[in-house]
């Protein structure tokens, strides 16, 4: 196996090219970007639901460690959080669709962004669906999403669960972090 090495002489020379090459990673970032929330925004206001207060935003926190059942530490992963929230989410559908979801496999309406925040911790942002059984009680909806998500074995009590205004600005936010990592918008559990 033949092993290359960049000698000091020759390092301006690459250097050149791994800048232009980093610029038009970030570039195309900034686009798929620009192009998921034009998505989203279009698909959702397509539907016509978005005028109508339909759906809220949701920030969920995470325990970024536990103890598993042979007494060791087991760290949470962005697979773990992953399959964590597609947990949820069923519980969710199942609690807020009664019915429709048993019968039909109906599911809400979500967009993740599963984000790294300040020191390494992982949080979720969710842009969701909110069913038309809670159009004059949203309350409601919001209670049921705490008392799911508090349930979960990795989840924090903190919770922020907020009626989306602006569709289009809440998802630019939630997929800000796909300009440093394009895996952030958690397609495992996006259901439009």
């Amino acid at each position: 196996m033949t092993t290359y090495r960049l000698h000091s002489t020759n390092y301006p020379k690459y250097r050149a090219a791994y800048e232009n090459l980093a610029a038009r990673l970030r570039e195309q970032r900034i686009q798929a970007k620009d192009a998921l929330v034009e998505w989203v925004r279009d698909r959702m206001l397509n539907r016509r639901m978005a005028h109508d207060g339909r759906y809220c935003a949701v920030t969920l926190t995470c325990k970024q460690a536990r103890k598993n059942a042979a007494g060791g530490l087991e760290v949470l992963t962005r697979d773990t959080l992953s399959a964590t929230i597609g947990k949820f989410l069923t519980l969710l559908s199942k609690d807020a669709l009664g019915k429709a979801y048993r019968r039909h496999h109906r599911q809400l309406k979500v967009v993740t962004a599963i984000e790294t925040g300040a020191g390494g911790r992982l949080h979720a942002h969710l842009l969701l669906e909110v069913p038309r059984r809670f159009d004059g009680e949203p309350q409601t909806f919001f209670d049921s999403v705490e008392k799911l998500w508090t349930s979960l074995q990795w989840a924090r009590p903190r919770i922020d669960v907020k009626q989306c205004t602006d569709v289009g600005g809440w998802a630019s936010y939630i997929s800000k972090e796909m300009l440093k990592n394009p895996d952030a918008i958690d397609f495992l559990n996006l259901h439009l």
